[in-house]
């Protein structure tokens, strides 16, 4: 047992992780090769791992990306206006669904296509058995 906040913030596996926070995490599987993983869209992450893993992002750590920054390219497919936040429902690759919800009222539209970008900090990193990956050194 912990801490609402601890498994916010440092899910222990994949159910966990998929089951605390509103909207539900961003999954992407993928292979950690040379310790590196690469996201659909291309930006890569490193991790203590090699072998098959799943990445998870919260939707509410992305964001839109700025020049420069490391992104993940999306097309929108709907964006909900709640006045304090935005969430846009994207797919990456045109089959993989993303969520992001960003503040305030950024301006965009149906069939856009968006750059998100997140911290590595902000990354979990599960197992094949869906077993969290420490990240910390």
């Amino acid at each position: 047992m912990d801490t609402p906040l601890n498994l916010y913030n440092q899910p222990q596996n994949l159910f966990v992780a998929g089951f605390i926070g509103a909207p539900n995490m961003n999954f992407f599987k993928a292979e950690a090769r040379g310790g590196l993983v690469s996201l659909p869209g291309g930006a890569q992450v490193a991790v203590a791992h090699e072998g098959p893993v799943t990445l998870g992002l919260r939707p509410q750590h992305l964001r839109l990306a700025q020049p420069g920054e490391r992104d993940i390219a999306a097309k929108v497919h709907l964006v909900e206006a709640l006045g304090a936040e935005t969430v846009v429902h994207a797919s990456v690759n045109a089959s993989q669904p993303i969520l992001t919800v960003l503040d305030g009222q950024p301006q965009i539209a149906r069939g856009a296509h968006i750059l998100l970008a997140f911290d590595d900090v902000h990354v979990h990193v599960f197992d094949a058995s869906g077993q969290r990956i420490n990240q910390e050194p």
